[in-house]
């Protein structure tokens, strides 16, 4: 893990969004902290086989379709900047 090689000095630094300090206990290793850099370039997305999607009954895809909406995303995204600016905070 890039947390042991950052305490041992293998590497010098970490390109991961503030929402990873907390879960790779970041700041205990780390120095210095760097709030100007663009956030995650990766996309968090949940997917699902089409084949699989329409092979379930029709009460299993309303379940899916009722929560698979833009307020899961912007939950999701809301709880992502929450726990990135509780990162900041514990660095």
């Amino acid at each position: 893990m890039n947390v042991i090689n950052l305490t041992n000095g293998v590497i010098d630094g970490i390109v991961i969004d503030p929402s990873a300090i907390r879960s790779f206990k970041l700041n205990e290793p780390a120095k210095y902290v760097t709030t100007w850099f663009p956030g995650s370039g990766s996309a968090f997305v949940l997917l699902m086989n089409n084949d699989t999607y329409n092979g379930l009954s029709e009460e299993k895809r309303a379940w899916i379709d009722a929560v698979a909406s833009d307020e899961l995303s912007r939950g999701g995204g809301a709880t992502y900047d929450k726990v990135a600016g509780a990162g900041l905070k514990l660095a």
